[in-house]
């Protein structure tokens, strides 16, 4: 991975590691943060994984190319009584968390498009 594409993996990390029920958050899936695609242990929870998808590239017209590149972010927890409501708590959580006024990272991502929350 590139030395770039780490600090955006890094940058979105730092604003996952904030999440806990201390800073008026609804979980604590911050604590732990790891940037690879894996399945957490049952000792690891709670925790975030924060990772790379596809790249994806369009040609415009003019044959101008905007290339994409997905960021995943998963929130573990234990499981409680209702799933459901713990879902919609660690969705609430990252969205909170990693959608501030600054959606370029800090000029890591640059353009119209910056980060957004799909």
């Amino acid at each position: 991975m590139s030395s770039k594409l780490q600090r955006i993996i890094d940058a979105v990390a730092d604003r996952l590691a904030v999440i806990n029920t201390g800073a008026g958050y609804y979980t604590d899936i911050g604590n732990s943060v790891f940037r690879n695609q894996r399945d957490p242990q049952e000792n690891e929870l709670p925790c975030c994984l924060v990772f790379f998808g596809e790249r994806a590239a369009e040609t415009q017209q003019c044959e101008n190319i905007r290339t994409a590149m997905t960021i995943t972010v998963i929130g573990y927890t234990e499981r409680l009584s209702d799933s459901e409501d713990q879902g919609t708590q660690i969705l609430a959580d990252i969205q909170r968390a990693v959608e501030l006024a600054d959606d370029t990272l800090g000029g890591l991502l640059r353009g119209q498009f910056g980060l957004a929350f799909v």
